[in-house]
């Protein structure tokens, strides 16, 4: 999805205009079960991190196809930054 790519890209201004818009559901996921958050969080985007967990319905627990959620790529990357971000 277009939330995918920007957060996946930490194309921030795009982020915000998406998630302003109404029917944007932040839980989607790819082919991978990857979330946006998931992506954003694999590719060290810590601004998107922070703008997609201000969105009430945010699921941080949601796990990928390999069974990982945002914070355990996280820890995998060893991004400490963005791990303090999801606890």
């Amino acid at each position: 999805t277009a939330l995918h790519l920007t957060s996946m890209l930490g194309m921030v201004h795009h982020v915000q205009q998406l998630l302003q818009e109404s029917g944007t559901d932040v839980n989607v996921t790819n082919d991978d079960l990857q979330t946006p958050l998931a992506l954003a969080v694999r590719n060290n985007r810590a601004r998107v991190v922070e703008l997609l967990l201000h969105v009430e319905s945010i699921d941080c627990e949601q796990k990928d196809k390999l069974g990982r959620t945002p914070f355990l790529i996280a820890a995998e990357l060893k991004d400490t930054n963005i791990m303090k971000q999801l606890l």
